[in-house]
């Protein structure tokens, strides 16, 4: 899975010799990272304005044709 030809891979189950599951690890995993890159989740400012979706404005010029 990671490309390298002569290395090998494992997974969690095989490591510690349990089934463990996505829905485990998750959390922890979210945890951890979020100590490690000082990560918060984000929240928008009440100031903030988003663009409108260019693809739901519709037609911006007018087709002309001959």
């Amino acid at each position: 899975p990671c490309g390298i030809a002569d290395a090998g891979v494992t997974t969690l189950t095989l490591e510690v010799g349990r089934r463990v599951g996505v829905a485990e690890v998750l959390p922890v995993l979210q945890r951890r990272l979020a100590e490690l890159l000082a990560w918060a989740p984000y929240a928008a400012t009440p100031d903030y304005d988003p663009r409108p979706d260019p693809a739901k404005a519709g037609p911006r010029i007018e087709l002309v044709r001959p």
